[in-house]
């Protein structure tokens, strides 16, 4: 199901991924700066199921990739005490800047960062805004990070293509490349898509679309 958030874009369920002199670090329309791995939106109540990205125009030097890493492949190579450790305990977690109070501060959600059964792991994991609490924590966070580096591949999208990704089973990330703000730069297209609400019996809703405001999870 299509889905846009209150507070990102104005509630634009179709956004424009464009380089931006002023863009925060942490924002998707950066470039100078690499977008470190993350799920799309790990404290939100309501985070989507699906990432659709679709390239209307590539970066003049083909530099900018998007970078994939999956939850198998990298939880296969942590220990059992790091895995107890990721699937027991709930972690602290900012936000990003569209979710932020008017002065600034950021709520703070508890995100669990690895669930779902042993062979189809779920993930929900951003190398700035997790905040773990104690040294056991950060130690299977810091391994968790360099097993996802370990996995990444990079996708360098070209005119037309559409990449989907699954928000809970991959994080993504993006190459740092040089703009020339010509009015030709790197231009992509952004939706999220969440699983269909369930009716009556598991009949599925019939809902064109949703708008979900911001709560914690």
């Amino acid at each position: 199901m299509p889905t846009a958030y209150r507070e990102l874009y104005s509630g634009s369920l179709l956004q424009d991924i464009c380089p931006s002199p002023q863009a925060h670090p942490l924002s998707a329309q950066s470039s100078t700066t690499a977008l470190l791995p993350h799920s799309e939106m790990l404290y939100h109540r309501w985070r989507p199921d699906f990432l659709l990205l679709a390239c209307s125009r590539a970066d003049h030097d083909g530099a900018a990739g998007t970078t994939v890493a999956g939850a198998r492949a990298a939880l296969a190579l942590l220990g059992a005490v790091e895995l107890e450790v990721l699937r027991e305990h709930r972690m602290a977690c900012g936000t990003d800047l569209a979710f932020r109070r008017t002065d600034g501060t950021s709520p703070r959600a508890h995100v669990l960062v690895v669930d779902g059964v042993p062979a189809d792991p779920r993930l929900a994991f951003d190398r700035e805004l997790l905040e773990p609490g104690d040294p056991s924590a950060r130690r299977a966070l810091r391994a968790l990070s360099e097993a996802l580096d370990e996995v990444t591949d990079t996708v360098r999208m070209r005119p037309g293509d559409l990449l989907i990704l699954d928000n809970a089973r991959v994080v993504h990330g993006r190459t740092a490349f040089t703009p020339r703000w010509d009015g030709h730069d790197r231009w992509l297209h952004r939706t999220y898509a969440r699983s269909w609400p369930q009716g009556p019996a598991g009949t599925t809703a019939a809902v064109a679309y949703q708008t979900k405001p911001f709560a914690p999870c």
